[in-house]
């Protein structure tokens, strides 16, 4: 990616490149999941300097937007990915580009993944036009980490992400559970299982019918 003037970005990362989009289709972002021989390189570096090494990188442009090869707008980076489905009814969210990746091809539903789980309120915002854009969309599940039953941050976000859409009332609130061995849903699905998706309030399901909750 470049910003249109021959000014190439991250030329000392290489690895793997994913797009984030938001959810109007925009491109706000490039994430580049670094290879191991890259991760070794920096990590080498950045001790030197006693700095602690990063596992990924989100290019970003706070001045003006970016250009892509092919001619397409670029904003400043945000702090979620959009995977879209006109057919579905779901919206799932969890944390990560690989996780949301692995989610939307692996349920062909919508999905939101947000860049840490302290970004939860990004997801929110983004579930609620999301809904308001497409009728479709009746339920939201929600698949943050199994470190959610140790990691007190994750916990804590995680409360308060379902904590609004309840008290919201828009959407049928779910969460995705499963076996804590595996710590993300893409470490899940990867081994060929899948989440059970579990009603979290009842109030929400009234006047609902019950195939749309559980999504069969």
């Amino acid at each position: 990616f470049c910003r249109g003037d021959d000014y190439y970005l991250n030329l000392n990362y290489w690895g793997m490149a994913a797009a984030c989009v938001n959810e109007d289709d925009q491109i706000i972002g490039v994430e580049i999941r670094l290879s191991d021989a890259c991760k070794q390189f920096h990590a080498e570096r950045m001790i030197a300097k006693g700095q602690e090494p990063g596992k990924f990188l989100l290019e970003k442009s706070v001045y003006r937007p970016l250009t892509s090869p092919w001619g397409a707008k670029i904003k400043p980076w945000q702090k979620l990915s959009v995977w879209k489905s006109k057919k579905s009814n779901t919206i799932w969210i969890t944390e990560g580009l690989k996780k949301g990746q692995a989610l939307h091809e692996h349920t062909k539903d919508n999905v939101i993944s947000i860049i840490g789980v302290g970004n939860w309120m990004e997801a929110y915002k983004t579930a609620i036009k999301m809904r308001h854009n497409n009728s479709k969309i009746t339920r939201v599940v929600v698949a943050f980490d199994m470190d959610r039953l140790t990691n007190p941050a994750v916990k804590s976000a995680h409360e308060k992400l379902i904590e609004y859409f309840v008290e919201t009332g828009t959407l049928a609130v779910c969460e995705a559970q499963w076996d804590e061995a595996y710590k993300g849903v893409d470490d899940l699905m990867n081994a060929g299982m899948t989440p059970k998706v579990v009603p979290l309030d009842n109030r929400v399901y009234e006047g609902i019918d019950e195939a749309i909750v559980t999504g069969k």
